[in-house]
């Protein structure tokens, strides 16, 4: 990400700790084309959040509808309690099984890449193990 895109970050997380949702939901609104694709999931999720935090159960379905039509999905938005705004909407339930359909199409054409370095001769030390994974839960 780049410098812009970093600073709004910090200014959004700074405004949600003050509780300033209206002023975090404009600042990530107004700047949302400054985040690189691979970001924007995240910026999308932030959006629907502030959206439910203010009451506006339409903006956030909007949101969370246009973040599915762009490929990205959201685990357990049902469980998570920033959304517990949008319980009762059946649109908000499809759309999270629609995440679910999508996650798992994308778990089931990802390919696990695993690397072994064989070491040198020894020289008495250990060697480093290094495991990379992504969490379950994880925004993609």
């Amino acid at each position: 990400m780049d410098q812009k895109s970093r600073d709004v970050e910090n200014q959004y997380h700074h405004l949600v700790s003050e509780r300033d949702y209206v002023k975090a939901l404009q600042l990530i609104t107004q700047n949302f084309d400054s985040f690189p694709k691979h970001a924007k999931g995240v910026v999308y999720f932030w959006k629907m959040k502030m959206a439910c935090k203010l009451g506006d159960g339409s903006l956030a379905l909007e949101t969370l509808r246009e973040a599915v039509e762009q490929g990205y999905w959201y685990v357990n938005l049902d469980k998570n309690p920033d959304f517990a705004f949008l319980a009762d909407s059946g649109e908000f339930h499809d759309l999270v099984k629609l995440c679910e359909r999508q996650r798992a199409e994308d778990i089931a054409q990802t390919k696990s890449v695993m690397r072994v370095l064989e070491p040198e001769p020894s020289s008495g030390k250990h060697p480093l193990l290094f495991a990379l994974h992504c969490m379950a839960t994880a925004v993609m």
